[in-house]
């Protein structure tokens, strides 16, 4: 009999998960929010805001940033590109009161660096970036394809 009771509630909760596991997904939200355009390549710089003595976290963060970029067509070029550079500096104290992280991003072209934004994030743990890559690579497409003195906002990003 008891059994018979928890069954309803038992797939009513395994539908309201799938809903949210597939359904809540940030790649729609985002994707409309970065406007269409041409392929085009840039060079990324990733780094923390201080020396480190591992590569293994900025390695990690560069890979998943390039696939989430290979997304609006941007490729990743080596040297000089078209595009510019991407300056993505990881793990930066932003919060006023001294707590939290961030992601700032920044593009240079032509002997000048446009500030993109910044993405807050809890910690530098390797989970925690690559969610993050997405909104990283929403703010560098954004601010690659906005037309000149036009701020870009990415939803779920705050930009300083």
């Amino acid at each position: 009999m008891n059994e018979r009771k928890w069954r309803p509630i038992g797939s009513v909760v395994s539908v309201v998960s799938c809903a949210l596991t597939f359904g809540c997904g940030s790649d729609a939200v985002l994707a409309a929010s970065v406007p269409s355009g041409p392929a085009t390549a840039i060079v990324l710089r990733v780094g923390f805001y201080a020396p480190t003595l591992g590569t293994w976290i900025v390695d990690g963060f560069s890979d998943s940033l390039r696939e989430q970029l290979a997304k609006y067509d941007v490729g990743v070029a080596s040297s000089a590109a078209p595009g510019g550079t991407a300056v993505v500096t990881l793990g930066d104290w932003s919060d006023r009161a001294g707590v939290g992280r961030s992601i700032d991003v920044a593009l240079s072209s032509d002997g000048g660096m446009t500030e993109a934004g910044r993405v807050r994030i809890p910690d530098l743990s390797m989970s925690t970036l690559n969610v993050a890559s997405e909104y990283v690579a929403a703010l560098i497409v954004r601010a690659l394809r906005a037309p000149p003195n036009s701020p870009a906002e990415t939803p779920g990003a705050h930009t300083e």
